[in-house]
């Protein structure tokens, strides 16, 4: 059961199904209950053109000042942390440097004092459009060149995604060649 107060203090003890109870009588078992959780008031997408990423922003208040940002905040999305670009105590931005698909489907902003007020926003506003930032090389013959595209937003199990020649409509790789490699990177032959 949960305390309603804030800073109500608690021993800790530990009940196993085999054994007594495990009291701790050293200071480092207390544990203190607070209910002052971070506040989210938005969280938009953005796409950094400095840095080819996805970037999420999330704006509120409480979000602490922490120096060490491995220790402010965890945004994850698809059981995948992303990692912190900057935070301040009103605004956090974090890159989106690995997914699973560009559906998002699970997605959680943790702060290590809890989940923040409004938390559904994590979950309902962060959506993520590809961009295709880069394709290597840039010239090739349609016998069999290795083709690399940065598609930031395209996730690992993304579903055989096409490069398609806007001129002619047609793709430019073979279809039995097409691999995710990685987080935002595809390969083919053409």
């Amino acid at each position: 059961m949960r305390p309603k107060d804030d800073n109500t203090k608690a021993d800790v003890v530990v009940f196993l199904k085999t054994s007594e109870e495990a009291e701790c009588k050293s200071p480092t078992c207390k544990y203190t209950y607070s209910s002052k959780l971070p506040k989210i008031t938005a969280v938009t997408s953005e796409f950094n053109t400095d840095t080819n990423k996805w970037n999420i922003k999330v704006t509120g208040t409480g979000f602490g000042t922490s120096k060490d940002t491995k220790t402010f905040a965890d945004l994850q999305i698809e059981e995948v942390s992303q990692p912190v670009v900057s935070h301040s105590d009103t605004m956090a931005v974090f890159a989106i440097d690995n997914v699973k698909s560009e559906v998002l489907a699970d997605k959680n902003l943790y702060f290590p004092i809890g989940l923040p007020d409004a938390h559904d926003l994590v979950k309902n506003s962060i959506t993520l459009t590809p961009k295709l930032v880069s394709l290597t090389p840039n010239k090739g013959t349609t016998g069999s060149t290795l083709v690399r595209a940065n598609i930031q937003g395209m996730g690992t199990s993304t579903k055989k995604p096409y490069l398609i020649n806007k001129k002619t409509g047609g793709s430019i790789c073979r279809d039995d060649t097409i691999k995710i490699v990685s987080y935002g990177i595809m390969e083919c032959m053409t």
